[in-house]
């Protein structure tokens, strides 16, 4: 049967996964004593379990991934899959949260995202004395495209509508035998 303008009959889905991390640090009073700008405290590795190569873990500055972040704490998510892999991401500690602005690009040349000032020294909470807790949440997709049906779309009465609509959509035209996609 001869489709109707703008019908869509089937759709590409991609999984999308996510997957939580909470790294508590114990005695974090004793290590902002003892270690300088640029020290690093990271977590164990975490994956979701569908996506067992995708390995990401958080990174922590006691005193600031640098000098001219010293005397705040700076939270990073690292990614240990080395294949590119765009993410959404948060990182929370103490009622503060930070999150990307749109997916991250995680590449073998730039494997983290984060801030060099998460929290003022001043500022930090402890869920308990002495011990420092940064959450990351990462939201990302992996694996191949699978074809949904799809459930019918309102035929806008004409193209200049639905290119001044303010709601995204894939679809492709077909021009005599060409589809343009």
């Amino acid at each position: 049967p001869a489709l109707k303008s703008w019908e869509v009959k089937e759709r590409k889905e991609v999984p999308l996964y996510t997957v939580s991390c909470t790294f508590e640090i114990s005695d974090f009073d004793e290590l902002l004593r003892v270690v300088k700008p640029g020290h690093r405290v990271h977590s164990e590795l975490f994956a979701h379990p569908s996506t067992p190569d995708v390995k990401w873990r958080i990174r922590v500055d006691p005193c600031g991934d640098k000098e001219e972040n010293k005397g705040h704490v700076s939270a990073f998510l690292e990614s240990s899959s080395g294949a590119p892999q765009d993410a959404l991401v948060s990182l929370s500690s103490g009622g503060k949260k930070i999150e990307t602005d749109g997916l991250h690009p995680f590449t073998k040349q730039d494997p983290a995202w984060g801030t060099g000032r998460l929290l003022s020294h001043k500022d930090l909470v402890y869920s308990q004395p002495g011990l420092f807790a940064v959450t990351a949440t990462v939201k990302y997709q992996r694996g191949e495209a699978k074809t949904v049906p799809s459930k019918p779309v309102a035929t806008p009465p004409d193209f200049s509508e639905l290119l001044l609509s303010d709601k995204l959509s894939d679809f492709a035209l077909k021009v005599g035998s060409v589809v343009v996609k």
